[in-house]
């Protein structure tokens, strides 16, 4: 008995040598001086197929491309126009009404009054160029009702010869509210300018428009 105890410690110490040259004989293959860096190489195999199947099953989607859009604007505001009414052959609007002012180089018609979009009262003329040259029309100096305003007037801008024109004469409550209450007459002067040079020609005399 003792002599088989012996045989299989023997045997069993054998096994264990040749394990022993086995894994010695393997970690030199691999470069692996001892077990921790066999650790370390199998802990990085693991982390290495760890990553490859992220890799493999989690990619990122494809996001769709989005199209930039610019938030809606307003339309610009504009202020209120006035539309001048004529052409090369001549305004299409006649008037039966004596004219409010004539001489050699322009004739000047009241047609009607007419609604304003602001506070203000509106008149509506009808401009001729009689002379031989372009013209600039303007009501310089008004007075309503004997007291002087500045922003109420009327413009024409540059009336080819022989050229008619409808124009407004606006009146606006702010210059006359404080002396009264219904404007009953209109005074300014005609003035011609050069459209050119923008020189004025000359000035008319008063010409008195009754409301």
């Amino acid at each position: 008995m003792k002599l088989f105890k012996l045989i299989m410690n023997c045997v069993i110490a054998c096994l264990l040598v040749l394990s022993v040259l086995s894994n010695i004989f393997i970690l030199s293959i691999l470069g692996i001086k001892n077990g921790e860096d066999f650790k370390q190489v199998m802990v990085a195999r693991e982390l290495l197929n760890g990553f490859q199947s992220v890799d493999d099953t989690d990619e990122p989607e494809a996001s769709e491309p989005t199209q930039e859009t610019t938030p809606a604007t307003s339309p610009e505001h504009k202020p209120h126009e006035h539309k001048t009414n004529y052409d090369k052959k001549g305004c299409c609007e006649t008037s039966n009404m004596p004219p409010i002012y004539q001489d050699e180089n322009v004739k000047i018609t009241y047609l009607r009054q007419e609604p304003c979009e602001m506070t203000c009262l509106s008149y509506a003329f009808l401009i001729e160029n009689t002379s031989d040259r372009p013209l600039t029309i303007t009501f310089s100096e008004v007075y309503i009702d004997g007291f002087k305003v500045d922003l109420s007037g009327l413009t024409c801008e540059n009336l080819a010869i022989g050229g008619k024109s409808v124009e407004t004469l606006h009146l606006y409550q702010q210059e006359w509210e404080d002396f009264t209450t219904n404007p009953s007459r209109v005074e300014f002067r005609v003035r011609l300018i050069n459209p050119k040079s923008l020189l004025n020609i000359y000035d008319s005399d008063v010409v008195t428009f009754d409301l």
